[in-house]
């Protein structure tokens, strides 16, 4: 065993060395388990929750791209019939909705429409029972992953 005092190695420079290497492991593994996620089916997706009403009204109409596996979840204190729509948006989507952790409903490749459309011209996408939980995904994907009305869903870190 090597005495720190005779190799040079100054005792409180190794104890500092050894608190970063602790700290930056720490919040690395903190990042890593506080960014919200979705499993749905066999696939997790990133995702931008919706907590507050302004939140879920602006949703993400006005953005021009939502990265591929990236969602935006919308959280809701009880289960209801959830009502859509695509007012703002910019890109294709499909819409999940969830129930405790089951798909209800699922709309695909919901299309978005000219900015100039008036309210009263935008469908309206509403689940088909109740509803606490509503995903929003690039459109195409839940063909892509294979995810149907009946699968599981897994919020972590909501």
């Amino acid at each position: 065993m090597t005495n720190l005092k005779n190799s040079g190695v100054s005792s409180w420079g190794f104890i500092a060395c050894i608190i970063f290497i602790s700290i930056g492991v720490g919040i690395f593994v903190w990042e890593k388990n506080t960014t919200p996620r979705v499993t749905v089916g066999e696939h997790t997706f990133d995702i931008i929750v919706a907590k507050t009403e302004v939140e879920r009204e602006r949703g993400l109409g006005y953005r021009t791209s939502l990265p591929k596996n990236t969602g935006m979840l919308f959280l809701f204190d009880t289960p209801r019939v959830q009502t859509f729509w695509m007012k703002g948006m910019q890109f294709p989507i499909d819409i999940i909705f969830i129930r405790d952790t089951t798909i209800v409903t699922i709309y695909k490749n919901v299309p978005f429409f000219p900015p100039d459309t008036p309210n009263s011209a935008l469908p309206l996408y509403r689940s088909k029972e109740p509803a606490d939980i509503v995903l929003e995904i690039n459109a195409g994907l839940t063909d892509t992953y294979g995810i149907q009305e009946g699968d599981g869903v897994v919020v972590h870190n909501k």
